[in-house]
């Protein structure tokens, strides 16, 4: 509880230094809800019953108070396609959430601020995972991918990607393995 308020609190700082209180429609501009969401329900941890876990995305993503574009079995799609949206689907067998942060409310010192959150969260829901940075030479462009295979049977990737002109695009996946 404590690692997470303060790393909401670097974010704040590194995200514009918002603290006057926001409305739910306001998440594109609050840094808490945008590390809360992307270290709580976008961060996968296992496919377990998909259609359950993605009722519960869904409902998390709408208590984010973000307009509703597409919503139906498969797909949701939530806020400004143009700015600060997520997007939720389900497949047969895997999950993934998509967020994407433009670059009027996140820079590169925001990227790593999540890139660091996200890092301890994914470490402490999966011990063991494998990572590795991006190797483009450009000071305008930047990334981080995790992955592991769980014991539960699912493949679970995550991804953090920066770039000056676009902002931040964080995408999480959980994909059930057959052997």
């Amino acid at each position: 509880m404590m690692r997470r308020w303060l790393h909401a609190m670097a974010a704040t700082a590194a995200l514009g230094g918002l603290a006057a209180p926001l409305a739910a429609q306001d998440m594109a501009n609050s840094p808490v809800m945008i590390v809360d969401f992307v270290t709580g329900p976008c961060l996968l941890s296992e496919t377990g019953d998909i259609a359950s876990t993605f009722a519960a995305l869904k409902q998390a993503v709408r208590q984010t108070g973000l307009p509703r574009l597409v919503a139906d079995s498969r797909t949701g799609i939530y806020g400004d396609p143009s700015g600060f949206h997520i997007i939720v689907t389900a497949g047969s067998d895997s999950l993934t959430c998509v967020v994407s942060i433009p670059a009027s409310v996140i820079d590169h010192v925001g990227f790593e601020v999540l890139e660091t959150v996200v890092s301890e969260e994914f470490d402490a829901r999966h011990p063991g995972y494998k990572t590795s940075a991006s190797d483009d030479p450009s000071p305008d462009v930047d990334g981080r991918e995790w992955v592991i295979d769980t014991a539960a049977g699912d493949h679970i990737a995550a991804s953090l990607s920066f770039a000056a002109e676009d902002g931040v695009q964080f995408s999480s996946v959980a994909q059930k393995r057959y052997e």
